[in-house]
């Protein structure tokens, strides 16, 4: 799966078999929606997220990140990939509480058992920079305990790995990705 980009513009992430859905919800009903486009103001508060795995194995942890590839544009990309959320020990509920579940509001992840790595910060592509894509990962956990970046801008690698950030540092702990969610945001003065 390769998530949609302009021409010349690389991929964020390697093709790869999702196996879990991952429904992102900022306040406001204003859903993640594969490549929708969201207002940087509809999405400053940390959203719900939504996990459906391929198995019913609630003991199972995830990881969510969500980075920006385009930081500080998609012609400058000298902060790519620049670091919004990581959440790890992330678990999804358990089959009785889906199959008991009145509807998918329900549903959603209860983060305050999770570790947040990195706090959330909310979208703020700079003026006259075009269209970001923010991306949600979800990866499957190894069992291994994630450090935080040193740093948002360019977080998980090297200079010389632009737009690799979320790649590497999951590599570096073993994390499988699983699943993924993108959409676009823009500041208005452009």
């Amino acid at each position: 799966m390769h998530t949609p980009h302009p021409t010349n513009t690389p991929p964020v992430v390697d093709d790869f078999t999702p196996s879990t859905m991952i429904s992102v919800i900022y306040p406001g009903n204003n859903d993640v929606s594969l490549g929708n486009t969201l207002k940087p103001s509809e999405t400053q508060k940390q959203p719900q997220l939504q996990i459906m795995p391929e198995d019913s194995d609630s003991s199972k942890t995830y990881t969510v990140v969500l980075t920006d590839p385009d930081a500080p544009s998609r012609d400058d990309h000298k902060w790519s990939e620049f670091c919004h959320w990581i959440m790890t020990d992330v678990k999804v509920a358990s089959p009785d509480v889906v199959t008991a579940a009145a509807n998918a509001d329900t549903l959603g992840i209860d983060l305050s058992k999770a570790t947040q790595v990195v706090e959330y910060m909310g979208p703020a592509p700079p003026e006259k920079t075009g269209k970001h894509r923010y991306v949600f990962l979800l990866y499957k956990g190894s069992g291994k305990k994630v450090e935080a970046p040193s740093d948002r801008k360019k977080w998980g690698h090297a200079d010389s790995a632009e737009r690799k950030g979320a790649k590497i540092w999951a590599d570096k702990y073993g994390l499988e990705l699983i699943g993924a969610n993108f959409f676009y945001a823009q500041n208005d003065k452009q």
